[in-house]
């Protein structure tokens, strides 16, 4: 689709599908080298144009200075790739096709604006102040169509294939989802070796995810009598870890928000008497990036807690429990914090949002 939306005279002018492209690839494409895909399909449709503009109508397209502003295109397309990586893949249909247009919109001002500053056409209405920089946005140059038409092509082509491009990603990740939603509902059995099932314990864990250099003297009531704690990321200072070791042993992991000093590994893979449990800062339970996906093929935990969005979540989903316990730092004006107790009784898990407000010592 995004080639053929690029093939010249087939739609009308700046009615593409890079702006949703790019945007969509800052959503979706996160993990190692992934971004290289749309980056590759990007390029070889430029290349495809140059060619074609200079084969078909003798423009001189690999000249240096064509290169140069193909190279300040670039540049906007890249800020809408990192306004793409602002949003995640969780937010709301409307919030991801707000997001697209609000990329076709920047692409629109910012590659308008390079046109203007540089003049390539030596245009006498484009003069270096407020007005000039007004004009190129909504008039354009004498022999073009106005500018505002290729802004209204460019909104609307930004809107469009964003809606297309997340409506398909929003319809599999339901698909996908849907039976495991529906086996999550019954308690699931932590499914530990056959041998040790007879041996295997009654066990708490305390959860905790987010503390940003806080400690909540609460924790100690909370936590109190628990097998292990496991904190998932964003931990802020050591002291927070120190005071939790004081209650219960520890595993943790680093955040987005944390200091290389801390030491932390970005993953953490714990067994404690057969179970296996698996911690990650940032982790989309119900789309699943390749990374997250092979550590759970080959350490087959039968629990992974995360954190980092400070919204505490629970389920099952293809038999492994997710937890996130939600924001657990300094109190904040309407922030609500929780931290989770994880159950294994009767060889199943069952997990409990614990909100801090409502604890009292």
């Amino acid at each position: 689709m995004f080639i053929v939306s690029r093939i010249p005279g087939l739609l009308p002018p700046n009615f593409s599908a890079v702006y949703a492209l790019l945007f969509c690839a800052g959503v979706y494409f996160r993990e190692g080298k992934s971004w290289l895909l749309p980056l590759a399909a990007l390029v070889c449709s430029d290349l495809f144009l140059s060619w074609w503009y200079h084969y078909k109508y003798g423009f001189t397209t690999f000249s240096l200075t064509n290169l140069h502003h193909v190279a300040l295109n670039y540049l906007a397309f890249l800020l809408i790739f990192l306004l793409g990586r602002m949003f995640k893949p969780r937010h709301s249909f409307t919030q991801l096709v707000g997001g697209g247009v609000l990329g076709a919109l920047v692409f629109f001002v910012v590659s308008n604006t390079f046109v203007w500053f540089l003049n390539p056409f030596n245009a006498p209405e484009y003069t270096r102040d407020f007005r000039g920089w007004l004009w190129a946005l909504t008039i354009g140059t004498a022999g073009w169509p106005e500018t505002w038409t290729f802004f209204k092509n460019t909104l609307l082509s930004g809107g469009l294939f964003t809606g297309l491009f997340v409506g398909v990603a929003k319809l599999v990740e339901a698909l996908e989802t849907e039976p495991e939603t529906e086996a999550a509902e019954e308690p699931v059995e932590a499914d530990p070796a056959p041998e040790k099932v007879s041996k295997m314990r009654n066990m708490l864990f305390g959860v905790i995810s987010d503390t940003h250099g806080y400690f909540d003297e609460r924790l100690r009531y909370i936590f109190a009598g628990v097998t292990h704690i496991f904190h998932c990321g964003d931990v802020g200072t050591p002291d927070v870890l120190l005071a939790l070791e004081t209650i219960a042993p520890v595993t943790a992991v680093r955040g987005n928000a944390d200091s290389a000093y801390l030491q932390l590994p970005t993953t953490q893979k714990a067994e404690i008497e057969g179970l296996r449990f698996l911690i990650q800062h940032e982790v989309s339970p119900l789309v699943l990036d390749p990374e997250t996906q092979r550590l759970i093929e080959e350490f087959k935990p039968h629990a992974m807690f995360f954190g980092h969005s400070h919204k505490p979540f629970v389920d099952f989903v293809n038999n492994i429990l997710f937890v996130n316990p939600g924001y657990a730092g300094r109190p904040r004006y309407e922030a609500d914090r929780s931290v989770a107790l994880v159950r294994f009784e009767n060889n199943q898990f069952a997990a409990e949002i614990i909100p801090l407000k409502q604890c009292i010592m």
